[in-house]
């Protein structure tokens, strides 16, 4: 190709780029350098505003993703569906749905601005980035750790716009228009695509008076027997090897236990040392609270471990219920079922916690 025609292939893009000329037509979707008589004249804008607000599920997260505003979104809109006499959006509380021309004119329209790319790609240095890049970062250490790495990145690719937004909240890729999110902590289980970046070391530390009087642990377990300073519901999460160990959890399961000893006494005097279904009962409900707590800490998976944290958390549930019945029935005076009571209410608050806990950790 010599430099004419290249200069003359550069003018044409350029034009492409500002505007496109599309026909509806009865075998499909096409495009043309002139009008003819039944086309419609489309900006390549309205084209991507669309594809946009069809894949987000809404004007809002398109509206951040392209960068402007919802007003501007909402118009192209309007001027792309005016131009095809024909709604492509049901618009909702909740969002904008595709109505069925919308569903097929979608795939058309997505292709048309996939080829638009393709031909400004041809003409872009090999390797240069362009764009905008919308970024979710950690407030707690993205403005010191990972704002340097991007402000670089942008200096060496001054196409490239990158939007950065700081905060520790759960952020939906999707439906807020981000491309990445950048998180620490254990990625819970989703359909998410997820890239370790690195490593970041903590550590556990106390005061020399606390050392004194309480001695130092040598391992995550002997945790269960110290005091810490923790932030709401939050659990210190160690990693040996694919193996999560957790402060929180070791403390509830020393909870479960205490329980279960204290059910075993009282079952063993009065009216349910001789109901040998009622102390049955109770007695497996409060073994199977601690049982599940353990046996969910030996999973790998973070989904697994939930499940039976929750299984735990309802054999709580059973032994209040039981409590209740021991009471009614005369087994059990106001002063012990309330004491008892009280402890199965903290066990199952703790447990509400680690459950929690493990669902708001996030990359």
């Amino acid at each position: 190709m010599s430099c004419k025609d290249d200069r003359r292939a550069a003018k044409t893009l350029k034009k492409w780029t500002h505007q496109c000329w599309l026909t509806i037509m009865e075998h499909g979707f096409s495009r043309h350098g002139k009008t003819q008589q039944g086309e419609r004249f489309m900006d390549i804008d309205d084209l991507l505003t669309f594809v946009e607000v069809a894949d987000t599920g809404g004007i809002s997260p398109a509206a951040r993703r392209l960068g402007v505003s919802k007003s501007i979104v909402s118009r192209r809109l309007a001027r792309l569906e005016t131009e095809l006499s024909t709604q492509l959006l049901a618009r909702t509380t909740r969002g904008a749905a595709l109505t069925e021309a919308g569903s097929t004119f979608r795939e058309y329209a997505a292709r048309a601005c996939a080829e638009i790319e393709a031909a400004r790609e041809t003409l872009l240095p090999t390797g240069d980035l362009r764009g905008r890049l919308r970024v979710a970062v950690s407030l707690s250490f993205g403005p010191a750790d990972f704002a340097p790495v991007l402000a670089r990145m942008a200096l060496n690719h001054p196409r490239l716009h990158i939007h950065l937004s700081f905060s520790d909240r759960f952020v939906d890729l999707i439906a807020e228009g981000f491309d990445c999110a950048i998180r620490v902590g254990y990625l819970p289980d989703s359909s998410l695509m997820a890239r370790r970046v690195g490593p970041i070391y903590g550590k556990l530390v106390a005061s020399p008076q606390y050392i004194k009087m309480h001695g130092t642990p040598d391992n995550p377990k002997e945790l269960v027997n110290h005091h810490a300073l923790m932030q709401g519901t939050e659990a210190w999460q160690f990693m040996d090897g694919k193996k999560i160990e957790s402060f929180e959890d070791l403390r509830v399961w020393q909870a479960g236990i205490q329980l279960v000893k204290s059910v075993y006494l009282v079952t063993n005097d009065g009216g349910l040392a001789k109901d040998f279904g009622l102390r049955d009962q109770l007695r497996r409900a409060a073994v199977s609270i601690p049982t599940n707590i353990a046996e969910g800490f030996e999973r790998a998976s973070r989904k697994e471990y939930v499940q039976f944290l929750n299984i735990a958390k309802g054999s709580a549930g059973e032994v209040r219920s039981l409590l209740r019945v021991a009471l009614e029935v005369g087994y059990l005076d106001a002063k012990r079922h309330d004491q008892l009571r009280d402890t199965v209410v903290m066990l199952s608050r703790s447990l509400s916690n680690q459950i929690k806990a493990i669902k708001d950790s996030s990359l």
